[in-house]
């Protein structure tokens, strides 16, 4: 049966998996992560490819990636491509590590980006490997959670949408919202601040009011 064809056009909002080949792990150490975030940056230099937020689990690996260029297949290629090699590589292996071609699906970004961060930065805590989002070192969550904090696979080089300040852009923060969250709020002039809480107590994020 013939394939379904890819939608893409300029400024697609995409929601991409790809899994390990019969469900094997793919990322094995810290290194492993490190080199696929690094294929993710490049990806922006490379495509344009501009990455909202990401989650790498054990056999597994989540994107919210926008396209300005709508060109999906050409990024994935490159992403999978040279991250597979790396690994095949250094493990003295052959053949696919991924299962099949990755999973891309087009999203409205107004109506369902919120909710998909959400699912997506809630991937470790739902598989019991924490016990919040912030306390998981390899996705997104972090950056948008602290501008300040420079955890593991945070803070990177990667294009991320958002607002020009000063003329340069930014991401804008993501409103994180999950079950039992707590936050202290408080608003001065043009500004509102929202500190995230988590059951430990930690966590910042501001962003201005409209």
């Amino acid at each position: 049966m013939a394939r379904p064809l890819r939608i893409e056009y300029p400024g697609a909002f995409y929601h991409v998996t790809s899994r390990g080949n019969e469900r094997r792990t793919v990322f094995q150490s810290n290194r492993d992560r490190e080199k696929y975030l690094s294929y993710l940056e490049s990806a922006h230099e490379r495509y344009g490819a501009v990455i909202h937020v990401y989650c790498l689990m054990g056999n597994h690996y989540h994107l919210l990636l926008e396209t300005p260029r709508a060109n999906l297949s050409k990024i994935l290629h490159y992403i999978n491509g040279a991250y597979t090699t790396y690994f095949n590589i250094k493990r003295s292996r052959s053949g696919h590590l991924f299962q099949g071609r990755f999973k891309g699906i087009l999203v409205d970004k107004d109506e369902y980006c919120k909710e998909l961060s959400r699912y997506v930065h809630l991937n470790p805590v739902r598989a019991g490997m924490v016990k919040a989002p912030l306390e998981y070192p390899w996705s997104s969550y972090r950056y948008f959670v602290d501008r300040g904090h420079k955890g593991q696979g945070s803070g990177r080089n990667m294009r991320q949408g958002g607002e020009r300040q000063g003329g340069a852009e930014v991401s804008r923060p993501l409103r994180i919202e999950y079950p039992g969250a707590f936050y202290h709020v408080t608003s001065r002039g043009n500004e509102r601040k929202e500190i995230f809480r988590g059951p430990e107590g930690y966590g910042r994020k501001t962003r201005k009011r409209k």
